[in-house]
């Protein structure tokens, strides 16, 4: 297939070797792995006609189970009011039903879609006993990253506004505790102010306490307002070869933080959501027999009072921390590219081909990437 004309590609017009070179090491990050193959490849293209539409009937009934309990249990929500900051109030034991639900359909709907069996490991330092009131940080690989810190201790996450129009899927968002930014109105202070509250409230919480059934549902003391949060401060999902650096968001409350390490085992197809078409993935997906997840928790992160003050340090230290630890387990590279570099390599691939296209990493073999 023939390239596009230098005209209308402004990587290939006008570029030295050494600035083709640089522009391809910034989207290293983003190139899709080709699979490793083996004997259940063809055999999971003979079954996806049994596979697929049978996944996807089971996943579906466990979405409409989850929403209607939403419904039922959840808080209103307002739309509007959840696009400019969603104060999330339910009596505790509402918030200990709808959490424990959250885990257990999470979970479920991973074992359907092959995530049999989850490996974790807990490094020396990490406290339990303040996991739901820390935030989790954690490096972005694939679009079930979200489904296991969900099945894994209920967390909800940052969501653009426009997941509240989506049917079901935006009910349950909101339900959860979602923390929804519409751009036109939040600027990036404001939706960093949304987080850096919820921190706040998740710190003060007491979320070990069982719940208080002698109560009213209207005495403050009773109600639970801080669901706990996992952010990825990367900004992007990527091929899992690399981590980029962190942006400050989850950082400017100075509080601590819990990172969090998630590898998807490649077979014959990667899991990672950097560079493909969104049906693609989801067929993808569904047809694999199985898939692996291996979790490390790393030592919960307390800032000292500098990193308090310096939210770009806290970040820059976090990363390192979490840096060292992949690079010896599994030789990931520290990239300076950010989600406007996965942008521009998209734009790229739909000027060359006219479509997302995996791309084997053979480069990323071949390059060496500097810190």
């Amino acid at each position: 297939m023939a390239a596009t004309s230098p005209e209308n590609n402004r990587f290939d017009s006008g570029t030295t070797t050494e600035e083709s070179s640089e522009l391809e090491e910034r989207f290293l990050p983003f190139e899709r792995e080709a699979p490793r193959g083996g004997w259940e490849c063809p055999l999971q293209w003979l079954l996806a006609p049994l596979v697929v539409p049978l996944r996807v009937v089971l996943c579906f009934v466990i979405l409409v189970f989850f929403y209607l309990v939403c419904v039922s249990f959840g808080p209103r929500v307002d739309k509007k009011a959840a696009e400019v900051g969603f104060v999330w109030n339910l009596p505790r034991w509402r918030a200990h039903l709808l959490r424990g639900l959250t885990k257990r359909c999470a979970r479920v709907v991973l074992f359907i879609l092959g995530f049999y069996r989850i490996r974790r490991q807990h490094l020396a330092g990490y406290d339990h006993r303040i996991r739901s009131k820390v935030l989790i940080v954690s490096n972005h690989v694939s679009l079930f990253d979200i489904l296991f810190f969900m099945a894994d201790d209920g967390r909800s996450f940052v969501s653009k506004h426009t997941l509240l129009q989506v049917p079901l899927i935006g009910r349950i968002a909101a339900t959860i505790g979602c923390i929804f930014v519409n751009r036109t109105l939040h600027s990036g202070g404001q939706a960093t102010n949304l987080v850096v509250q919820r921190q706040r409230q998740m710190w003060a919480s007491d979320s070990s306490a069982p719940p208080r059934g002698h109560r009213s549902s209207t005495d403050a003391s009773s109600l639970c307002s801080s669901p706990p949060l996992v952010l990825f401060p990367e900004g992007t999902t990527t091929n899992g070869k690399y981590l980029l650096t962190f942006k400050t968001g989850a950082f400017v409350a100075g509080l601590p933080v819990q990172p969090v390490i998630l590898t998807y085992e490649q077979r014959c197809f990667s899991l990672a959501y950097e560079t493909i078409r969104g049906w693609k993935y989801f067929l993808g997906v569904f047809r694999q027999f199985y898939n692996r997840l291996s979790v490390i928790y790393m030592p919960t992160y307390i800032p000292n009072e500098e990193e308090k003050g310096n939210p770009r340090l806290f970040a820059q230290n976090v990363h390192l921390h979490m840096l060292k630890e992949m690079q010896s387990r599994y030789g990931t590279q520290l990239s300076n590219s950010s989600y406007l570099d996965k942008v521009a390599y998209h734009r790229k691939l739909r000027q060359q081909w006219g479509e997302y296209v995996p791309v084997p990493s053979s480069s990323a073999r071949s390059h060496s990437h500097h810190e």
